[in-house]
């Protein structure tokens, strides 16, 4: 939590995590198979009591990092008490996953579930996970089923466990074993009757045993855990949603388990929701959408919680993002018939009471690419060199044959079809010019969302109100915006916060804690989300429609196509704001570059984790230069304040001796001719990561992989999560000290044995 405390981003060790459990299995001749939950049963939706809790915990977070070290301490425990594990994380999971060959399955609702059924149909010879998973291969009639609960990978050692052993040594069958699960609070709050401070389970145990027809005692026809039903009715609904959960079948054909066994007075459908076609859970499972317009349409709410740092400008832009959702809701539900076309769906943001009606709102509007799609052969000559992304597609227009596309219904599309189609469905949907995108040599993805956040007015240079946090570090927050150019500044590092910085492989990220370039992150990333959203719906409308013919191996490689699937963390904000900001004192090195290598090693210093400062710095100032521009000709309003920002990054770059030339090289990674190296992880990577293709896009930042390993120029333990301001004590660089501890590592990493990736593959 910490990491993601102060870069607003997915953690970047969790990557490095996940790979070396792979190497794991990998070295002991296991292959993995990972199966994650799909769409959210209608009866398991956040209770608002436990989002208003979440959100009570943050907000006190934020109130104890400003007191003593005692409090900081609690405050980090407060936000891991409060996070979740977000959709956006689990989608960054199964991509990387899938990147390094991994098998994924999603499941169209309970992972445990599908688990189970896959295991008892032989597709595993074991499973792995939590014990609830026995009741899960008890519902599917697997209790022989093996059980892995943990693995000892030093000692090679398994501990296992089979659910039919269990239960002969309770002497109970599976149905009373779920009874008394459910009564000790598997689905939420313990059974009042067994509320005590010594309780145990085996109380819960001797209960159910010792009372067959304990559903006809008064106390369970008293109010349950929720106040709208008995204690007697949440037993029943537990016990309905583990007997008859909805699991995929053979033939992708999503179904109950046990249907012939659900008693006539359960209403499945209200319990778990409507249920979709079966195409559906069959793109679900290969990653053509993400379950949360699913489960928007399921559940018939959609709800938004509060972020890690709220503040007014991220309010209004979730309203300002009301109609983009409105409109993905209306694609996807137009495909799925006249039931879910006029199902209502609600909008119940964290910050007011009432909420409104997103779905239905009227018809989707008419728009050209939602009926037609470039041609076939146009895209497989296009994508013979690389794969199909946005920078390729927004080039097509550039094309004579372009303006020869193929009517939708006239011929099976492609899976290039597809993307690009939906792409461009998704760019006509939001207003974007096209042939301003097509314009571009790169920063394609980011001029996009910098057109929409200017759309939404969400991209400013006036200071946020931030009513999360303490009055103290509020009025701390206002004061900085009485320094000079402190617009300009924070104009800056909002635009150049788009941008993501390349990561040293698996290395924890470390950095100060910069307030506004959070709340702006929070922005973005709520456009991002909503941009991903329309994405996914478009490409899944071609295939519900009927009109694509794919194998579902070519399914699965339509995620890598779409933009706006990585997360961007607050890393170059921060970065532009110590550039920006940090004082230029006069240095005894009389080289022409001295104040621009003392830049790079105050950045080094602070930022450990990045990989290649320089390059990240050249590209930042680029994409500045371009965001002017591109401004001026969409938002004239903002021209006064990006002209006085632009002199006042001049300014800068010339106090440095940054000039054209310099900034080319930096950019094109000529960094030897310098003396300037990109950092390498200390510690080897388990498995290599993919080579991407070469493009004339900017480098994404790079995968996380490989064990933690903190370089020598890493921040003493207590620095990180410190607030970026006046009272950050910077860090400067003795460079005949580093000089010294380089030639220390040069010679110690010639002395290390070179080793090898495993290879094995079964």
């Amino acid at each position: 939590s910490g990491q993601f405390l102060s870069s607003g981003a997915i953690p970047a060790t969790l990557f490095s995590v996940i790979d070396t459990e792979i190497g794991r299995f990998t070295s002991a001749e296991i292959r993995p198979v990972f199966v994650f939950a799909g769409i959210t049963a209608a009866s398991r939706e956040l209770a608002s009591e436990l989002r208003d809790a979440a959100s009570e915990s943050r907000s006190l977070a934020w109130k104890l990092m400003y007191g003593n070290e005692d409090s900081k301490t609690e405050a980090k425990n407060r936000a891991r008490s409060s996070s979740t594990v977000t959709g956006e994380m689990i989608n960054a999971v199964i991509s990387h996953l899938r990147a390094r060959d991994v098998a994924v399955i999603r499941a169209p609702y309970s992972a445990l579930h599908q688990l189970a059924l896959l295991h008892k149909q032989n597709f595993f010879s074991a499973i792995m996970g939590g014990g609830e998973l026995l009741l899960a291969l008890g519902a599917v009639g697997f209790p022989m089923g093996n059980l892995v609960l943990d693995i000892d990978w030093e000692r090679q050692k398994v501990e296992w466990l089979q659910y039919a052993t269990l239960l002969g040594d309770l002497k109970m069958p599976h149905e009373q074993f779920l009874d008394a699960c459910l009564l000790a609070g598997l689905d939420g709050a313990t059974f009042a009757g067994l509320q005590q401070p010594s309780f145990k389970f085996a109380d819960a145990i001797g209960y159910v045993s010792s009372r067959p027809n304990f559903l006809e005692l008064p106390e369970f026809r008293a109010p349950g855990p929720n106040k709208n039903e008995t204690w007697a009715q949440a037993v029943l609904k537990g016990r309905a949603m583990m007997q008859h959960q909805m699991v995929l079948e053979r033939h992708c054909r999503c179904a109950p388990l046990n249907s012939d066994q659900i008693p006539a007075d359960v209403d499945l459908e209200a319990l778990v929701g409507p249920r979709f076609p079966n195409q559906i859970y069959f793109f679900l499972t290969q990653g053509v959408i993400s379950p949360q317009v699913l489960n928007n349409l399921s559940t018939q709410r959609l709800t938004d919680s509060q972020p890690l740092m709220d503040s007014d400008l991220y309010r209004a832009t979730l309203q300002g993002l009301f109609g983009y959702r409105a409109q993905t809701l209306s694609i996807l539900s137009s495909r799925l018939g006249p039931f879910f076309k006029e199902r209502p769906v609600t909008w119940a943001p964290y910050f007011q009471q009432a909420t409104s009606l997103i779905h239905p709102v009227g018809p989707a509007p008419e728009l050209t690419w939602a009926h037609q799609a470039p041609s076939r052969e146009l895209l497989e000559e296009k994508t013979k060199a690389s794969a199909l992304t946005l920078p390729l597609v927004a080039s097509l227009c550039q094309d004579p044959r372009f303006q020869a596309a193929v009517p939708i219904g006239a011929q099976p599309l492609t899976i290039e079809q597809i993307g690009a189609t939906a792409i461009l469905h998704a760019i006509e949907a939001t207003g974007m010019p096209l042939p301003t995108l097509s314009s571009l040599p790169f920063f394609h993805e980011q001029t996009w969302l910098l057109f929409v956040l200017l759309r939404l007015r969400a991209l400013t240079a006036r200071p946020f109100a931030l009513p999360t946090l303490p009055t103290d570090a509020q009025q701390k927050y206002a004061e900085k915006w009485k320094a000079p150019e402190s617009a300009e500044i924070a104009l800056v590092t909002r635009v150049c916060g788009l941008l993501p910085v390349e990561l040293l492989p698996g290395m924890p990220w470390e950095g100060p804690v910069d307030l506004d370039a959070l709340a702006m992150n929070c922005v973005s990333h709520a456009a991002r989300r909503t941009l991903r959203n329309l994405l996914e719906t478009c490409a899944l409308s071609s295939f519900l429609g009927g009109h694509a013919r794919a194998p579902p191996a070519d399914c699965a490689k339509l995620p890598a196509m779409l933009p706006f699937g990585n997360e961007i963390n607050t890393g170059m904000a921060i970065m532009m704001r110590i550039f920006l900001t940090f004082p230029l004192a006069p240095v005894s090195n009389p080289l022409p570059l001295a104040q621009l290598y003392e830049m790079i090693n105050v950045l080094s210093k602070n930022l450990p984790a990045c990989a290649n400062i320089p390059h990240d710095l050249a590209i930042a100032i680029q994409f500045w230069g371009h965001a002017g521009t591109f401004v001026r000709e969409v938002d004239p309003s903002m021209a006064d304040v990006f002209a006085r920002a632009a002199a006042m990054m001049d300014r800068r770059c010339g106090e440095l001796g940054l000039t054209n030339e310099i900034h080319d090289d930096l950019l094109n990674n000529r960094l030897e001719k310098y003396n300037l190296h990109p950092r390498t992880p200390a510690t080897p990577a388990p498995a290599p990561a993919p080579t991407a293709p070469a493009t004339t896009t900017t480098p994404p930042p790079a995968p996380a992989v490989g064990p933690a390993a903190a370089p020598a120029s890493a921040p003493k333990e207590g620095e990180e999560g410190e607030e970026l301001g006046d009272e950050w004590e910077w860090e400067e660089v003795d460079e005949d000290e580093e000089e010294g501890e380089e030639e220390e590592e040069e010679t110690e990493e010639k002395k290390k044995p070179a080793t090898a990736a495993p290879q094995k593959k079964i």
